[in-house]
């Protein structure tokens, strides 16, 4: 992704790192709600997700919002962490 449009899949990766290690994000296991975009702030990237996107809406442990492409990043580095600590 372009600076237009947020940030690359790298940079998504780290910052999804970085917060599952301070406990700023949490780990998602793939229970996630697909709906249209409600505007609401992705918890990973901190853009909006427009009407236009496709958002995941994460109730527990507490609600929060992402984008589709957030979310799966975020699955995937949490899935990792996961076996990392087995």
């Amino acid at each position: 992704m372009n600076q237009a449009t947020g940030p690359s899949d790298g940079e998504l990766r780290q910052r999804i790192r970085e917060g599952l290690s301070s406990g700023k994000l949490f780990r998602v296991d793939g229970n996630g709600l697909a709906g249209r975009g409600t505007q609401q702030r992705c918890t990973v990237c901190n853009r909006p997700v427009l009407t236009s996107d496709l958002e995941i809406r994460i109730e527990e442990p507490r609600q929060a919002f992402a984008h589709l492409r957030c979310y799966a990043i975020c699955l995937e580095e949490s899935k990792a962490l996961l076996e990392s600590s087995d």
